[in-house]
């Protein structure tokens, strides 16, 4: 009878990768930046990159309870950006990655970066997206108008809006309003965005237009060449 050979193949983890960028100890950082780590080795010839595992925490060493995890299944294999909403302005994070080989194993964890990101000093910008425009006449006492807001920090914008000369309205998260009982004549609408850091428009979105509900009114118009 034959002898039986076995052979047992040993799949070495990974190289452990390293953190490029942000830099360590990196400041003003994007609250959505971009992580890249280094290219993937592997002392196995063969071996290639399958999948990413990158964690990002508040607590250096910790990563129990992470702000951030891509899971074990990333295919953001070497960079990644943070989604928005994740990481807050002017807060410390640290952050590591490892990674995964075609035999599905893993490498150890890279040694740990932080970086800080940037406070908010940029205002939001406001933008009317329908209702009358400026310049119109409308023959109706009622009117609609929607608006959306632009940031450098894109969640978490409120809006107060004004008509005329009364006061501004409280800051809320509608980005639409109807407007009734609107008597004949001139009427400037105005809204205001603002961001989680208290940044308010310095130049909201109006719309200046005419009402004509009156018979008289509208027979004017209509007789006009």
């Amino acid at each position: 009878q034959p002898d039986t050979i076995t052979v047992t193949f040993i799949n070495n983890r990974a190289d452990t990768p390293l953190n490029i960028s942000p830099l360590d100890g990196a400041q003003s950082e994007s609250v959505t930046p971009i992580l890249t780590a280094s290219e993937f080795s592997d002392p196995d010839p063969g071996d290639t990159h399958d999948a990413t595992h990158w964690q990002i925490s508040l607590t250096s060493g910790d990563y129990s309870s992470p702000v951030f995890d891509s899971g074990e299944g990333s295919n953001d294999l070497i960079e990644m950006e943070v989604p928005a909403g994740v990481l807050d302005i002017t807060t410390t994070y640290y952050w590591h990655v490892r990674y995964k080989d075609s035999r599905g194993t893993w490498s150890e964890f890279s040694r740990e970066t932080s970086f800080t990101t940037a406070d908010d000093i940029e205002s939001p910008d406001t933008f009317l997206i329908s209702g009358p425009e400026d310049g119109s006449i409308i023959l109706a006492n009622s009117a609609i108008f929607t608006w959306e807001g632009t940031d450098n920090i894109q969640w978490n914008l409120t809006y107060a809006t004004k008509l005329d000369d009364n006061a501004w309205s409280d800051f809320g998260p509608d980005t639409i309003i109807y407007i009734s009982d609107l008597r004949d004549g001139l009427h400037t609408f105005m809204v205001k965005a603002r961001d989680a850091s208290g940044n308010e428009d310095p130049t909201p979105a109006f719309s200046s237009f005419s009402v004509h509900t009156s018979p008289e009114a509208v027979t004017n118009l209509q007789t006009q060449p």
